[in-house]
């Protein structure tokens, strides 16, 4: 058991414990949706400005790819709903 556990099945006041723990808890998932934040930032920033025309040509490039997958797995999504929502399976 953790920590916070054992000091609330063995505190007298246990309403006090409980409101440790949960304000312990409450710390951590605000530390973790921060980093988690962080990295949704970092994952959706734009591109970083081309500095020559081959750059720019890999950025264009980069970004063409990018959009086709998101549309490939899109219709990958449709497709099995469409299957599990019509109750027929679809051959692959």
């Amino acid at each position: 058991m953790s920590i916070l556990v054992n000091e609330i099945l063995s505190a007298p006041d246990s309403l006090e414990a409980l409101r440790r723990c949960r304000m312990a808890k409450r710390a951590e998932v605000d530390k973790c949706e921060a980093i988690l934040v962080d990295k949704v930032h970092k994952a959706f920033a734009p591109l970083p400005k081309a500095n020559n025309r081959m750059e720019l040509v890999m950025n264009t490039a980069m970004s063409a790819f990018n959009i086709f997958q998101g549309i490939r797995i899109g219709i990958r999504i449709v497709r099995g709903f469409k299957s599990v929502f019509s109750g027929r399976r679809r051959n692959e």
